[in-house]
């Protein structure tokens, strides 16, 4: 059984020979190690099976139709999808695993078990401190937490409720707050943070709030569009599988807050 945390560990498990994978979690390290293992080792693998426990791949990222749309692309290329299930435990024969055993009832043949159910983060710490808690370490929008002189960034760090555990947001909260550490007084705007995912041939782009009641949605075989508007008729969410529309494109209009009719002259005629 493996962890994926660190490209070694990619490493290790392209070197063991299995034949049976099983991947626990759908989320996005458990869709591009899928992709590492049929390209890496296709010719080796009988089958690669992914668990995930929502009853979708990629619920925080994707509507009900792109998940549907993106898992059908992934069984295309060779990995067997199950959703809305849970690992109950392990049939273990000479101290290795063999079988994985679901709350369904059901038993999966395994030679290689990988876990990619993401992380926790560590705030022991900041609580031993006493420091403000919510899901993270509460921030304001000077990367300050409850107590003077102590600042937190990235995944530990949470701001007007929000923590965005991605690499580019946590250099920029680390910069502002390393630069209020020492006295410049610079403030942090939440903007747009989008999920990208380059994974078997296909572009996934998701940002912002795709929950608005009102949007402009066309798709096309592979090929899906959604934007979300708000009550101004300003475009403040954007979920694209395939062709339509480039990351570059989106985040312009998400920034920019793109007018209803504006995004139906650029995307939709």
């Amino acid at each position: 059984m493996f962890c994926v945390r660190t490209p070694k560990d990619i490493e290790n498990i392209l070197n063991y020979d299995a034949k049976k994978i099983v991947i626990i979690g759908g989320g996005l390290l458990g869709i591009e190690t899928s992709e590492i293992l049929l390209q890496e080792k296709k010719n080796k693998i009988e089958r690669i099976t992914m668990i995930e426990s929502s009853e979708r791949i990629l619920p925080k990222q994707l509507d009900v139709i792109a998940s549907s749309i993106y898992q059908k692309i992934l069984e295309e290329n060779g990995l067997k999808v199950l959703t809305g299930d849970l690992v109950k435990d392990f049939s273990i024969q000479d101290e290795l695993v063999d079988k994985v055993l679901l709350k369904s009832g059901k038993e999966i043949d395994a030679n290689l078990v990988i876990c990619t159910l993401g992380t926790k983060t560590n705030i022991s710490l900041a609580q031993k401190l006493g420091l403000k808690i919510g899901r993270n370490i509460v921030v304001d929008s000077e990367m300050k937490t409850s107590l003077d002189n102590i600042y937190a960034a990235g995944d530990c760090a949470e701001f007007e409720g929000f923590t965005i555990p991605n690499w580019s947001s946590a250099v920029e909260e680390g910069e502002i707050a390393g630069y209020n550490s020492v006295g410049l007084n610079i403030k942090y705007k939440r903007n747009p943070s989008p999920y990208t995912l380059k994974s078997f041939k296909t572009n996934v782009f998701s940002c912002g709030n795709l929950n608005t009641p009102k949007f402009l949605v066309k798709g096309e075989d592979k090929n899906y569009l959604k934007l979300h508007f708000d009550n101004a008729k300003k475009c403040v969410g954007a979920l694209n599988i395939g062709k339509f529309a480039d990351t570059s494109s989106l985040m312009k209009c998400l920034i920019n807050k793109i007018s209803f009719d504006d995004a139906i002259k650029k995307f939709f005629i």
